[in-house]
């Protein structure tokens, strides 16, 4: 739980389905944290649970505590609610507040503005080491997180030698699985992962799915994103989404189609599917014209194969975080 001590509201940081989070003053230690208020208690006290299990990490953000309304400074919510920083149905006596290493932005942020050059080799590198280092810490845990997106990447940036140190956030829709191994889960009611980083077996409407996999497809989109400057599926609907992650990485084997034919004919993708069964794979990235702008700023092809291996439309014959710190794209590599 929160030490009963007051947290002066700073600024507001940014917001989201579950919440919203805010700069803080601990008025007891004078140290900067972050604050996420969120009206749903049952998704606060699972992020707090799965945060808790996770830490200490390196690559996930630490928690410092979580607590009821009551044990935070009065003002601090009726604040943000005057500034229009908070959700319908937030109010401070149902509340629940986590408290959080404060981290200097998302990749999102660095990724829009170009600070620090995120499109070099090096930088790139740096990050997918953080990150894949990251998600292969929490499945070595039996954590998925399914909302993996440059937004839930929190950066620090140090002040000596403008190192970016990445660390994993917003477990609000992670869950812990039984079996660490396989990662199954049966399809729920729930949609879990953005639509620009939702896998294609989540869009097919598959009945059960690899949690594990899907963060994994999640990170090959924040990849080709760092690589491109900006995303690069960015459907308007699942379907639409779907259609163009076909556009980029072709079809699929025929034991694919037969094991998706039902849940894409009752969802009405008739044609998508006839698009799958026509359509030929790519052999390479390399011949799509905006992976051949990804090959320049790569600098090499060990890159494109990791990329490669990361969107595989086939959650089967995709590579798991484990296997991507191995991967020959990190040989050289020396993490600083």
């Amino acid at each position: 739980m929160m030490a009963r001590v007051g947290y002066r509201l700073l600024s507001y940081v940014g917001s989201g389905s579950y919440g919203v989070v805010a700069k803080a003053l601990s008025l007891g230690d004078g140290k900067i944290i972050a604050i996420k208020a969120s009206a749903y208690s049952s998704v606060a006290e699972k992020e707090s649970s799965i945060l808790s299990y996770l830490s200490p990490s390196e690559y996930v953000v630490g928690i410092l505590g979580q607590g009821k309304a009551e044990v935070v400074d009065g003002c601090f919510l009726e604040e943000l609610m005057g500034n229009g920083h908070t959700g319908p149905g937030m109010n401070a006596n149902e509340v629940v507040y986590i408290a959080m290493e404060f981290m200097d932005m998302d990749l999102h942020s660095l990724i829009s503005s170009g600070i620090g050059g995120y499109n070099s080799q090096v930088q790139v590198r740096s990050l997918m080491w953080q990150l894949c280092n990251g998600v292969a810490y929490c499945h070595s845990k039996g954590i998925a997180h399914r909302d993996l997106k440059p937004s839930n990447c929190l950066l620090s940036l140090s002040k000596t030698n403008g190192a970016v140190k990445l660390k994993l956030a917003d477990f609000g829709l992670a869950v812990k699985m039984e079996d660490a191994e396989a990662g199954m889960k049966k399809k729920d009611e729930n949609e879990y992962v953005s639509l620009w980083y939702r896998a294609p077996e989540l869009l097919m409407q598959s009945n059960t799915y690899n949690c594990f996999a899907l963060d994994i497809w999640s990170v090959g989109c924040i990849f080709a994103e760092m690589l491109l400057g900006k995303p690069l599926f960015c459907g308007n609907c699942p379907e639409e989404q779907l259609n163009i992650i076909l556009g980029h990485v072709g079809g699929s084997s025929n034991e694919m189609i037969d094991k998706y034919w039902d849940a894409l004919s009752d969802a009405g993708y008739v044609t998508t599917l006839v698009q799958i069964l026509t359509r030929p794979r790519l052999d390479s990235f390399c011949s799509c014209g905006c992976f051949k702008r990804m090959t320049d700023n790569i600098g090499f092809l060990a890159g494109i194969d990791l990329l490669m291996k990361m969107l595989e439309v086939d959650a089967n014959e995709r590579i798991t975080a484990k296997e991507c710190l191995q991967h020959p794209y990190f040989s050289r590599f020396i993490p600083t």
